[in-house]
């Protein structure tokens, strides 16, 4: 029960994923991928290379979108095709860490599908490293020894098991709209916490945030990047720090909360590392709509004023 836990609970990634990508139509018509690497701010490394080839990107989503159609053969596959399937999924991550700010999630996708491998890997693997795992052993890796927890009552954690399975599965159906859960005050809504990453429609604007700070000698910079502010600029990739970043002003547009302490952040190292204390900070979102044969132009929208403390 415990294994099957383990592996349906990766596999519901790519299933609900598959579900709800086919209810959109850029995934179906193989446009979703050139939307989401049309994103400056999503795509790093060669991702940018890669951006304007159009016939590539069409062909990485029909070939993604098969994948997850075809991950049901991640349970029921064995041997060499579930063997070829796990590289295709691992092979299909490992471009996404290559191409996407995506931090460490196609990592830790990559490293969930390690269970999915047959035991002719295993035993390869076992096999090829015999030497190393003797020098090995005793040096660097500690002996085996006794069980660190006691015995658990078999019936017991079966039980455990098959309700933690049962909850993946109903939650993951309700996700889907497939099962009705009764409201409650104050519940967390599945439908918003489901596997639904560029889907059913992937991004299609791409975002970046110009905090304008004004100082005491009434001079206009960029209070996060220094310098004058920049508004139109060619790589809006370049305007986040880092991959937290990125997440964070990302998650600002959407939760006003956020907004003072940033702002009294900006101020504090402001004030650090300048002559000139700021007085107040202006956020101001800047977007452009992704024009997969063309460019649009960019808009901005402030999302606040506040003054420094």
């Amino acid at each position: 029960m415990a294994t099957a836990g383990l592996l349906v609970q990766v596999f519901v990634v790519y299933g609900v994923n598959a579900v709800i990508k086919l209810r959109g139509e850029a995934w179906r018509s193989g446009e979703a991928v050139r939307y989401v690497f049309g994103i400056d701010a999503l795509t790093v490394g060669l991702g940018d290379a890669l951006a304007g080839q159009s016939w590539l990107l069409s062909l990485g989503a029909h070939a993604w979108l098969a994948l997850l159609v075809a991950s049901p053969l991640l349970l029921l596959a064995t041997g060499r095709l579930r063997a070829a399937l796990v590289g295709a999924f691992v092979g299909g991550h490992l471009f996404m860490f290559l191409t996407l700010r995506l931090g460490v999630f196609p990592l830790v996708s990559a490293a969930g599908l390690l269970v999915f491998l047959p035991p002719l890997v295993w035993d390869r693997v076992e096999a090829a490293t015999a030497d190393l795992r003797a020098r090995a052993a005793g040096r660097w890796l500690p002996r085996p020894g006794g069980a660190l927890l006691g015995r658990l009552d078999p019936p017991a954690t079966r039980t455990v098991a098959a309700l933690l399975l049962a909850f993946v599965l109903v939650w993951n159906a309700s996700s889907l709209g497939l099962v009705a859960l009764p409201a409650a005050s104050g519940s967390v809504d599945p439908e918003q916490r489901r596997w639904d990453m560029f889907a059913p429609e992937p991004p299609k604007t791409d975002s970046w945030h110009v905090p304008v700070g004004t100082t005491a000698d009434g001079e206009r910079v960029d209070a996060l990047r220094g310098g004058a502010p920049v508004f139109d600029v060619a790589d809006s990739g370049a305007t986040y720090p880092s991959h937290r970043w990125y997440v964070y002003l990302g998650d600002l547009r959407g939760a006003p909360a956020l907004r003072p302490g940033l702002a009294a952040h900006l101020c504090e190292r402001w004030d650090r590392t300048h002559a000139s204390d700021l007085v107040r900070v202006e956020h101001v979102l800047v977007t452009r709509r992704v024009v997969l044969d063309g460019s649009a132009p960019v808009e901005r929208r402030g999302l606040g004023t506040y003054d420094c403390p």
